[in-house]
This record gives C-alpha cells, structure tokens and sequence, in this order.
C-alpha cells in the first residue's frame, strides 16, 4: 500500500466535520500528509485513492512486488479495474492471478526496468502453449507494466506483440491408434485410463469430462448425458456444455460403446460414488487440473507407440476421433447432435425429460457403436 487513508475530526464553520486524509513517503522518504478532496465518505476516499498515481520510486523494482496486490479482491488494483469498466469477476480475478503466478514464477526477482522485450517474447516462444494461451499471458503482463506505472515505478510501457492465432484443427486417431491408447497399461492408475476411456468414447471435450458423474450414465441405455463443464481455473461446475450458457445450455446425449458403459459402471460400483458427485478426481477429492491431463494424454500417446508425423495430437483430437469414427456407423445428423454441433436451443434449466427424449430417440440405433473399437 502506497497511500494511507485516515480520517480526522476538523471545525468548518464552527461545526466539527470528518475529513478524509492520506498519507505517504515520497522518493526522498519525507512523510507527505494530504486531503482527499471532495470526499464524503470513506467509499469515496478509496476511490479517489484508486486513481491517484503513486509517488515516483526507484526502478529498481522487482516485478513480484509491483504484482504482489494485482487481481487481489478489494486491492487498488481490483477497485481502478472496476472504475475503468474491466471485469472484476471472481472468476476473472482467479483466472488472471494464475497468469501472475507464471510470471512471477519466472521473472519475479526481475527488476521491471530490466525486463527486455526480447527476453519475454523468447520466453514464449519456447513454451509448448496455445496461441491463445501465450496472448493471455502477453495481455496480463501488459497490465502488469500498467501497475508500474501506477506505481511510479517506470514512466512509459513496452510494446508487447501478440500471437497471430493458428487455427490447425486437431488431428483424429485411426483405427489402429484407437486400439492402442485405451489399454490400461498406458495409464498410471485406472481414473487415468477411464477418464481418456470416456472421454474418447463420448467425444467430450476434456472439460466436460472432468465434470462428469455417476448421474450423467444411463440407467438402461448405453449414453451419456453431457450437461456441464468444470472452469480451467475455479474448478466449480457449471451446469452448461463448454459452447453453451446458463440461457443456451447446449446439453447433448451421446452414445458410448457397450464395452466403455460396462467399464463405466464397474468403475462407478468400485468407488461408491453418490449420484451428483465428481467422477474423476485424486485420492483427496480435488479435480484433475488440465495441465495435468495434458501430461498424461502425451504420455499415453508415447506409450501407445504413436507417431505424430507432424500431426496435431492432443486431448481435443479425442473429440475429433469420435466424430470421425461414429460418421462410419451413423448418419450425420446423428452424429452431429451427439456431439453437440447444433443451433437448437434448450431453454429449460437442467430439463432432465428433455435428455430422455433425446436418449429415446438413439435406441433405435445404440447397437452400431459396438463396433467403435473394432
């Protein structure tokens, strides 16, 4: 904290009124006393605060200090965000202080004022990331040169160049490839191995995955119901598909193969698990991180002995494999509503004899995906 917010008993016109102060060092180290003008309230003091640049400082200032409150509720940071109409959403703030930790992880005994474009975008450069991923970061660690500004501690910001973003799709597996990676024996314990099982087999994204439950499989069928997804960063679940929203959820019905709906229940048996808890998670009960399942779909790729040849192997090309193969045994249509590519709403909240609907309408045909795996 840079300013100090105090207030104090003063005589106006013979009547005793409470004023807003502040106080602060400046480069010299003198404490400097000053009002906040116009202000009535405390609420108004903080804000009035909140846009006050801080007295100027050394650069030599390293950059886990000038991030140290950033996306931090009820921060000076958080309250300019909301005075200049940027989102302070908690799920926001979570989201961005994740970026922070990177940075702070790899130039947080940096001075700022040493920080090279050079060395940051080389930095990028060597990450096996997204595109999308990298400006993310670019853009916090932009607001992050924003903060030093705030802060006195440097005058002007670099120019930080973003990413043009690569749209390659990702590639499917073939048939052969299929076979390979859904042994047990690719996997370090059998929440691994299922997660990727279902996951392939229901062409899920790795998000809804992670958000299934024992409430989402067909008492007497063999589908799934996909109906939510768990955020990357809070990890709290939200009752709509990736591509929907709480208006449009987007929920689907998708056929998996016998083979993966008997293992699912064996598996479902095996944990005790209640109808509405998570189906996936570690020993203490917390969800499996993205990252992490990244790591283990490149290692049960390497396992499986699966040339990549320049393709684009990752946890989405489950999704794509699903399509691919289920446009073998089924029309498109089908297909298409099964993995969720439609512009039919479903206005209901969580309507639950709508998915039955959907589920009775596949019986006809639930049989061809036997065939998945052969």
């Amino acid at each position: 904290m840079y300013y100090h917010l105090f207030h104090k008993e003063v005589i106006s016109k013979n009547k005793k009124i409470k004023k807003w102060y502040y106080w602060f060092y400046d480069q010299d180290g003198k404490q400097v006393q000053k009002v906040c003008k116009g202000c009535l309230t405390k609420a108004d003091a903080e804000r009035f605060l909140a846009l006050m640049p801080v007295p100027e400082k050394k650069s030599e200032t390293k950059i886990s200090v000038i991030t140290k409150d950033m996306y931090v509720p009820k921060s000076l940071h958080v309250l300019r965000r909301e005075q200049m109409g940027k989102s302070v959403k908690p799920r926001t703030l979570v989201q961005w202080r994740h970026y922070v930790d990177i940075i702070n992880e790899n130039f947080g005994n940096v001075n700022i004022s040493d920080l090279t474009v050079k060395d940051f975008t080389t930095f990028l450069l060597n990450l096996d990331k997204s595109t999308s991923w990298k400006n993310h970061l670019i853009n916090v660690m932009n607001e992050v040169y924003q903060e030093a500004i705030w802060q006195g501690v440097i005058t002007a910001a670099p120019t930080l160049q973003t990413f043009k973003p690569k749209y390659k799709k990702a590639d499917p597996l073939t048939d052969d490839e299929i076979n390979r990676f859904v042994k047990r024996e690719n996997y370090s314990n059998e929440t691994e191995y299922m997660i990727f099982l279902l996951t392939l087999s229901a062409g899920m994204r790795i998000s809804e995955a992670r958000a299934f439950r024992p409430c989402q499989l067909s008492e007497t069928n063999n589908v799934v119901y996909i109906d939510g997804f768990l955020d990357r960063f809070t990890h709290e679940r939200n009752n709509y598909c990736k591509t929907g929203s709480e208006d449009n959820p987007m929920w689907r019905v998708a056929i998996i193969p016998s083979r993966t709906a008997a293992e699912l229940r064996e598996y479902i048996v095996k944990k005790n698990l209640k109808q509405n808890e998570l189906l996936f998670t570690h020993p203490d009960g917390s969800p499996y991180r993205i990252e992490h399942l990244e790591d283990i779909f490149e290692r049960a790729i390497k396992s499986s002995g699966i040339e990549k040849n320049q393709r684009k192997l990752v946890c989405h090309s489950l999704r794509y494999t699903y399509v691919t193969r289920m446009r073998q045994l089924y029309d498109s249509d089908t297909v298409r509503k099964m993995a969720g590519h439609t512009n039919q709403k479903m206005n209901d909240h969580y309507n639950r004899p709508t998915l039955l609907e959907s589920e009775r309408s596949l019986l006809p045909v639930i049989d061809k995906a036997a065939d998945f795996f052969s």
